[in-house]
């Protein structure tokens, strides 16, 4: 990730100050802000547009945090860009009158609340009521202090005389208090994303939130859906709320009643997302805004760090609408031939079968039985014997399951798989099935494996990849793979796939399977790429929709 000049600043600052503690680089930075002297500090180059900027405040704090304090407690900075945009389009959203009460219940340095601000006035307060109606809190005693700075700095600036900083950010924790008496109208900002699967703990009182909202947070969700569950749930009709928050919330299995509650609680209005990194914490966020109440219509797209709209969508869940904003190609396949369930059945294994696997697991060609991996797999090929192909932290040359070591369930299992099937992996850009013809491989877990009649493989390796379909699989999983722009599929998502109307083509795309030797990458590339195109045309799919598939393709591996 780029960083921006001002964040690029700060750090230096930071590493030209190496003795001075995070509390009195924000006070040292907070006074030349303001006009005063601060001679103890050390400052290798003037900020990026002079020191008449609150902003280098919370800068200055965010870069001389400790990365693995930043890390537990899950804090990261947000980009100014970025707030700025996010808070304009929630005051958009929420309208005429302004907001009495904004609020950002986990402030940090305090970005969120200079951003409203800077709104505030921009849309006509004078600077004394736009301190009045905002406030934030923390439960970081350093970002407290970084934030009151922050806007003793920006009051300073604006001419506000009597202004006492401490009434308005206050340490507390968001999940039990908040910094207003009265629910407030408009809440924004970037809520900590721990979560016990990343970090093996989460705060006290975070754990004791989720267990006494356990109907709607399941037991892995992370600090940032308990926030946004936690803002819903405070505030009254009308109110707007908008976090930003990490993409694995759009279809997390523990974040699945929450999108339930929120779609019953509030209107989704807006929805920015980005591809990009846009802060340290190298996880890809999406940042919703919600009023509460009233009836879910369209939802303006936006995206980049400065949004850009996109334009209204319709109302598809959250996934579509963040693989909108990402460039996803609008899709709509006929749902009057079926779905790949009436043809196919699809299984996975799991972790008693992966073990089962690695415990049988020999070099050599001596049973017959190949050991497959996801990383073997492309599209009508596969690489085994041809690379080395790393497996239960080794790396083999050509692996083999001894069947005679595989015994009770585990062998059962492997026995319903030495059949002719479809395997397909999981987080890739495309589907990339491959035909086992002779029903010789042993799919390693996660791989998918998906059974029909022998005749109808090829069929069922065409629907797959099928541009439109992939489309559709991208929206639907959207967020739920490790990288922002794969696909993570389930057995499950892939027998829901419809079936294309065309038969014609479909048998036509289904021959060029039948007849793919997938001897080698250059010509299974080929025959994939064309039929492809058979199936975009079966499925009536836009040429936008098969170079966009292409694309994700890649080139062929001659090039």
């Amino acid at each position: 990730m780029v960083r921006p000049i001002d964040q690029r600043w700060a750090t230096s600052l930071v590493a030209a100050n190496p003795t001075t503690s995070q509390d009195e680089l924000v006070a040292c930075v907070s006074a030349r802000v303001r006009g005063e002297e601060a001679p103890q500090l050390t400052v290798p180059t003037e900020p990026p547009g002079g020191w008449l900027n609150p902003w280098l405040i919370g800068l200055v704090h965010e870069q001389a945090a400790h990365t693995v304090d930043r890390k537990r407690r899950g804090a990261w900075y947000t980009p100014r860009p970025l707030v700025c945009g996010l808070v304009r389009a929630a005051f958009d959203v929420f309208g005429s009158p302004l907001p009495a009460r904004v609020l950002d219940p986990t402030c940090g340095g305090g970005a969120f609340l200079l951003a409203a601000l800077d709104e505030l006035v921009a849309r006509g307060l004078d600077p004394a009521d736009a301190l009045r109606r905002v406030r934030g809190s923390d439960i970081d005693s350093g970002a407290v202090a970084a934030s009151r700075h922050s806007l003793a700095a920006w009051a300073s600036l604006r001419g506000v005389i009597e202004y006492d900083p401490a009434l308005a950010v206050v340490e507390l924790d968001a999940l039990i208090g908040s910094a207003f008496a009265e629910p407030p109208d408009l809440v924004v900002g970037n809520p900590p994303f721990a979560s016990p699967l990343r970090t093996g703990a989460i705060p006290e009182v975070a754990a004791s939130y989720r267990l006494a909202n356990d109907e709607v947070l399941g037991p892995y969700a992370d600090l940032a859906s308990m926030h946004l569950h936690r803002a819903l749930s405070s505030v009254f009709e009308g109110s707007v709320v908008s976090l930003v928050l990490p993409q694995s919330t759009l279809s997390s299995r523990d974040v699945a009643s929450l999108r339930s509650y929120c779609e019953n609680t509030a209107a989704l209005k807006s929805a920015w997302a980005t591809d990009a990194f846009v802060f340290d914490a190298g996880v890809r966020v999406w940042a919703p805004t919600f009023k509460v109440g009233g009836a879910q219509a369209e939802v303006v797209v936006s995206a980049e760090p400065d949004p850009v709209v996109i334009g209204p969508r319709p109302y598809e869940g959250w996934g579509p609408l963040v693989a909108d904003a990402l460039g996803a190609p609008p899709i709509a396949l006929p749902g009057t031939a079926g779905t790949l369930a009436s043809i196919a059945t699809a299984t996975a294994g799991f972790r008693d079968e992966y073990y089962g696997l690695a415990a049988a697991c020999i070099d050599g060609p001596i049973h017959r039985v190949k050991l497959v991996t996801v990383g073997a797999i492309d599209p009508l090929y596969c690489s085994w014997e041809t690379r080395p192909i790393k497996f239960a932290s080794q790396q083999w040359t050509m692996p083999t399951i001894d069947r005679d070591l595989v015994e009770g369930k585990v062998g059962r299992w492997l026995d319903g798989r030495l059949v002719p099937k479809v395997l397909v992996p999981t987080q890739t850009k495309v589907l990339e099935p491959f035909v086992d013809r002779i029903g010789d491989i042993a799919p390693s877990t996660p791989l998918i494996a998906v059974h029909g009649d022998a005749d109808e493989l090829s069929q069922i390796a065409a629907v797959l990849l099928a541009p439109p379909v992939v489309a559709w699989l991208y929206r639907r999983c959207f967020g739920a793979a490790m990288s922002g722009d794969s696909i993570k599929v389930s057995a499950r998502a892939l027998l829901e796939v419809p079936l294309p109307a065309d038969n014609v083509r479909w048998r036509e795309a289904a021959e060029v399977v039948s007849r793919s030797l997938g001897t080698d990458p250059v010509s299974a590339w080929h025959d994939s790429v064309r039929v492809a195109r058979i199936m975009n045309s079966a499925y009536g799919g836009a040429e936008s929709t098969f170079e966009w598939w292409l694309r994700r393709l890649g080139p062929s591996p001659s090039s």
